[in-house]
């Protein structure tokens, strides 16, 4: 009797084990899923903004929610410096274009950011 009690015993902490492993690999799997997502959302901003030249040049945007399946992220572009109107190439202008991608909880600090700097 003492057998089958430490036997089910051991099988009860393997198996809570077990369970708990299952349980951070699905966790790890979403939130590498998320930060994909994320950075993918910041790649294409950041190319949304290279793609503009004079006379429209890349403006700050506002945060604007973007859903990826079932997740609700939050795209924010910050641009710093500026280029002149219209362009003067004698003094090697530029700005830099930040996109940065939140989703939640918030409190987990879950950021994605890309910045790169574009001549004007």
């Amino acid at each position: 009797m003492l057998e089958a009690l430490v036997s089910f015993t051991l099988l009860a902490v393997v198996g809570a084990a077990s369970v708990t492993a299952s349980v951070n690999v699905t966790s790890t799997s979403n939130n590498s899923g998320n930060r994909v997502a994320a950075a993918n959302l910041a790649q294409q901003d950041q190319q949304a903004a290279q793609a503009l030249r004079y006379p429209t040049y890349p403006a700050a945007i506002a945060a604007r929610s973007v859903v990826v399946g079932s997740t609700t992220y939050t795209v924010t572009r910050t641009v710093t410096g500026s280029c002149p109107l219209p362009p003067n190439y004698d003094t090697n202008p530029y700005m830099t274009v930040k996109s940065i991608v939140t989703w939640p909880p918030a409190s987990t600090a879950r950021t994605v950011t890309m910045a790169q700097e574009l001549a004007c």
